[in-house]
């Protein structure tokens, strides 16, 4: 299963998926870029994003996310297969919302930390 080329909304992305067995869990970084000129319905979507945030985070799915300080755009973690990761995508209508860009979706593998395994 493949996002590459896929549009979710407006938005079009590619996604990291080599070497990915279905069912394979896996931290994936999510990427967005925030347009400063059209934020209108960003800003309106945001408390139901951050809400669903919330929800997988309790669930354990969002290990961590945020803006980056000049508020440019954002980096969610999420852990997570494959399907997974489409489907938070293409639930959530913020990430297809005019002003945000899904820079990019890739798996993640961490060495150090506390997502190590």
């Amino acid at each position: 299963m493949s996002l590459a080329g896929d549009t979710i909304g407006t938005r079009s992305y590619e996604v990291e998926f080599r070497g990915h067995e279905a069912g394979e869990w896996m931290l994936y970084a999510v990427e967005l870029s925030f347009d400063p000129d059209n934020n209108g319905r960003r800003l309106e979507l945001r408390p139901a994003h951050r809400e669903s945030l919330a929800g997988l985070f309790a669930e354990g799915v969002l290990k961590m996310s945020g803006p980056w300080e000049d508020d440019s755009g954002a980096l969610l973690i999420f852990d997570t297969d494959a399907e997974g990761i489409e489907r938070i995508l293409a639930d959530d209508p913020y990430f297809a919302a005019p002003g945000v860009d899904v820079v990019a979706v890739r798996r993640w593998q961490t060495i150090v930390g506390t997502f190590s395994q």
